[in-house]
């Protein structure tokens, strides 16, 4: 139990920027008036930018404090909140597993990066 408090303060930077980036982007794209130009914003921040941040904060999270599962599942848990509140569409349910598996993906890649460094100065 001790172990999991550790984890989820680790996390907690991580989570607060997941909540911003999904939930800010829709609430600073209302104003626009043209449908289309809303859903082709979303659209591209929710398939081309967002999965980069996921890569990069999993990267950043390795390099600080290793390979934990915590942080793909905290990702997987974001994107899912965000689809359920926002998108609710079956077809971009899948993208859970793009940011989930983006955001393993860089913790493996910060973990390494970081045992790699720590042996380089040994």
């Amino acid at each position: 139990m001790e172990s999991f408090v550790k984890t989820l303060k680790k996390l907690f930077p991580y989570n607060i920027l997941y909540a911003l980036l999904f939930f800010s982007l829709p609430l600073l794209i209302s104003n626009i008036s043209d449908e289309q130009v809303v859903s082709s914003l979303l659209l591209f921040a929710f398939l081309k930018v967002f999965p980069f941040i996921s890569l990069f904060c999993g990267i950043f999270f390795g390099l600080r404090h290793g390979f934990r599962w915590g942080l793909p599942i905290s990702a997987g848990t974001w994107t899912f909140l965000f689809w359920l509140l926002f998108l609710a569409d079956i077809s971009f349910l899948w993208m859970i597993v793009i940011y989930a598996g983006s955001a393993a993906l860089g913790c493996w890649c910060g973990s390494a990066w970081k045992q790699h460094r720590d042996e380089m100065y040994l």
